[in-house]
């Protein structure tokens, strides 16, 4: 799970991307799990954010395999976390090498950034048979 991680750094922000084009919070996801992980990841058509209800999400990630919802201290490259700025749930990011986030920024396209867990709304492991 560790790959180059330095290709994925700098990709710009592009609401509704999935590519190295550009990519939103969800794309970044979906491009890891793709390249990384050979897992393609849906997207939904109403995808829930801003989150109105920590439960809308919660049944959107299920759908997609998603089904383990656990402590952020238990997380692990690979889980994928919803994330608030302010009181919304409004942004994803997936665990890599290093207890790192790989996260996407409307100003600065993709970076990696250390897990600040007072920001983080739930933390979602893809179901192996998913």
């Amino acid at each position: 799970m560790i790959g180059d991680l330095s290709r994925y750094i700098g990709i710009p922000f592009v609401a509704g991307g999935s590519s190295f084009a550009g990519a939103d919070c969800w794309g970044i996801v979906q491009l890891y799990y793709r390249n990384e992980l050979g897992v393609p990841l849906g997207r939904p058509e109403e995808f829930p954010l801003p989150c109105q209800r920590l439960r809308v999400a919660m049944d959107s990630y299920t759908a997609l395999g998603f089904g383990l919802l656990l402590p952020v201290d238990h997380s692990r490259p690979g889980d994928v976390l919803l994330l608030q700025h302010g009181s919304v749930p409004d942004n994803f990011a997936v665990i890599v090498a290093g207890g790192k986030l790989l996260n996407t920024s409307t100003l600065t396209g993709s970076v990696l950034t250390p897990v600040i867990t007072d920001r983080v709304v739930a933390a979602f492991r893809r179901l192996p048979c998913a």
